[in-house]
């Protein structure tokens, strides 16, 4: 069974099926939505303890029927070889088009947040200067 798909003007909310019943929402842009109802899989939501978040992705089987994931990220921007796709909000289930960006990995490295071993002065200091970065494109 496919994803249910909410458009919500230029948003669209993809419901990602959790297997106690419930649903995590994640957004895309909704000139996007043909392309994601053309996708032959379902998207589903993984934890990542490395970013303690959810990332939207699917499991399929390529010709050489060896199983890969595609991330939803990466499947709407295409990046080239050597590039990540950075959320620029941090918010890995923000997948609108003004939201992600091709990016080599240090920059994406530069938008992490920091563990949570940082005092609270120190993440303010951070977020300080990221948001300054994030600004500046």
């Amino acid at each position: 069974m496919k994803n249910r798909y909410e458009s919500q003007g230029e948003i669209t909310v993809i419901y990602l099926d959790r297997r106690n019943g419930s649903s995590i929402p994640a957004i895309v842009s909704s000139c996007r939505l043909p392309d994601l109802q053309e996708f032959p899989h379902k998207w589903v939501a993984a934890w990542r303890e490395t970013t303690q978040s959810y990332y939207v992705l699917s499991r399929i089987r390529d010709k050489n029927d060896v199983w890969r994931t595609v991330y939803l990220h990466r499947f709407l921007n295409n990046p080239r070889k050597k590039e990540d796709v950075d959320h620029r909000d941090r918010d890995t289930l923000n997948n609108l088009d003004d939201n992600l960006r091709n990016v080599r990995r240090k920059k994406n490295n530069k938008n992490r947040r920091p563990n949570g071993s940082v005092s609270r002065e120190e993440w303010n200091h951070y977020e300080k200067l990221q948001n300054e970065e994030l600004a500046r494109g």
